[in-house]
């Protein structure tokens, strides 16, 4: 992760998709939403089909706002 980048949990949601938002807005943070999927190009395409009414949004997925596959409700396999 890059330096000063976000980690955002709940990106899908209606809070974490205003959060998200406002971070493009106001800053040139790199931003990492935590999303539960089995790979990345199902957690790229779950944010943008939950995005797709935003363009702006939408369009920065694989740009500024980057997919980390994970589940914040399950363990942390660190091994």
């Amino acid at each position: 992760m890059a330096e000063g980048a976000v980690l955002i949990t709940g990106a899908t949601g209606l809070l974490g998709t205003e959060v998200v938002s406002r971070l493009l807005a106001i800053t040139s943070r790199e931003i990492y939403a935590l999303v539960r999927a089995d790979s990345e190009t199902e957690a790229t395409s779950r944010l943008r089909s939950f995005w797709w009414d935003d363009a702006v949004l939408a369009d920065e997925v694989g740009n500024r706002v980057h997919p980390v596959v994970g589940d914040i409700t399950k363990p942390l396999d660190i091994t």
